[in-house]
């Protein structure tokens, strides 16, 4: 194997600890309407899956850009690229005011962004898997 492959496997294994954080998420979510909320068995998942967001964002934004700028087949500003990385940002950037939101006891707004941040992530998954304009 060489390095771009482990790179890919890297980059790969990133975006499944963020998929799987995003489900954490809405799992706790849903048991949060029936434990009450400051319950410590919320709290130790919630930081479980604290950990594979920083695991699954940075992994996949690193390991994503050095692909980007390791294979001759890809730029960094093709426009498919691009626009993973935007949505990233939208992504992480609403999924991070999310967790404010559901810590200041504002379920409602943590629910629209948390949504918000979900959508942004399958649209990367799509953009990643599909290449739009490659």
């Amino acid at each position: 194997m060489s390095l771009d492959d482990w790179i890919l496997a890297l980059h790969v294994l990133s975006a499944f600890a963020l998929v799987a954080a995003l489900v954490v998420f809405w799992v706790l979510v849903a048991a949060a309407r029936v434990v009450e909320a400051t319950d410590e068995r919320l709290a130790s998942v919630s930081r479980v899956g604290t950990a594979a967001v920083a695991v699954g964002s940075l992994g996949t934004l690193v390991f994503g850009i050095w692909l980007a700028l390791s294979l001759e087949a890809y730029r960094l500003w093709d426009g498919w690229i691009l626009a993973a990385l935007v949505l990233w940002v939208v992504g992480v950037g609403t999924g991070e005011r999310s967790g404010a939101a559901f810590a200041r006891g504002e379920r409602r707004q943590g629910i629209l962004l948390h949504s918000i941040s979900s959508v942004a992530i399958v649209l990367i998954l799509m953009d990643m898997i599909w290449k739009p304009g490659a």
